[in-house]
């Protein structure tokens, strides 16, 4: 995949952009980037893991671009920003899906 800043909209980033994120117990999971997007003035991104059996399972976090190559992740503290943080993904996988119909 050629090199391209994480929140890249172009189809090849799209279609291949893969994270690993590693949890509080030290495990790792892969994940396919979904989306990053701004809610009021923080960004989030969405991960959807490569395991998930369902694939229904998808991850929000805070998100910070710190350099070209190089971001931060990390976790929502509070319901309230999550429940905000989950109803914008809502709202743009729905006009990605009326885009595509």
């Amino acid at each position: 995949m050629a090199e391209h800043p994480i929140n890249c909209d172009c189809e090849e980033c799209a279609e291949e952009l893969v994270v690993t994120i590693t949890l509080d117990d030290d495990s790792t999971i892969d994940c396919i980037v979904i989306a990053t997007y701004p809610v009021n003035d923080q960004d989030y991104i969405a991960l959807l893991p490569i395991e998930e059996d369902d694939g229904d399972d998808v991850l929000i976090f805070r998100y910070k671009e710190l350099a070209e190559d190089e971001v931060e992740i990390d976790n929502i503290e509070s319901e309230e920003e999550f429940q905000a943080a989950s109803e914008e993904f809502e709202k743009l996988m729905e006009e990605i899906e009326d885009e595509e119909a």
